[in-house]
């Protein structure tokens, strides 16, 4: 459950009431185009009375290095203990490749609203995840603990 209460006057905290086990909750704010790990409350300020289409929540497992939200618009996953996340909206319907470092490609696939990458099997170690769609590469850097 999701908590809010008036901090100062047009100044509203959100806060996880019970943050479940094993769980990450991230809360994007889409006006500011912020994210937030819902570990800590977020405060923002406000002149509306309706902000019902503002945020949007996101959740996913901790028991990985790579993270998915189904339904979702972002790719989220773990670099050096931070929560990175890869816009996937406008990937939808393009490639993926994640490399090792030599440039080999472990795994390929097609991007739908999300994407789940099983990397239990791979040695730590440093790795790329690319992605295409219509000629439009973005390549991030991963680090797998």
């Amino acid at each position: 459950p999701l908590g809010y209460s008036s901090v100062n006057k047009g100044e509203i905290k959100l806060e996880l009431l019970d943050q479940p086990e094993n769980m990450i909750v991230i809360l994007e704010d889409t006006e500011l185009e912020i994210f937030h790990n819902l570990r800590m409350p977020y405060t923002f300020s406000t002149n509306h009375i309706e902000e019902a289409d503002r945020f949007k929540l996101h959740m996913g497992s901790t028991n990985s290095n790579i993270y998915s939200y189904v339904g979702g618009n972002q790719l989220v996953f773990t670099q050096d203990g931070n929560l990175v996340f890869y816009d996937s909206k406008s990937l939808a319907g393009g490639k993926f490749s994640l490399l090792n470092i030599a440039g080999q490609e472990l795994q390929k696939g097609k991007i739908e609203e999300g994407l789940e990458l099983d990397v239990s099997n791979y040695p730590t170690g440093v790795y790329l995840l690319k992605a295409n769609l219509r000629g439009e590469v973005k390549t991030q850097k991963l680090i797998i603990k």
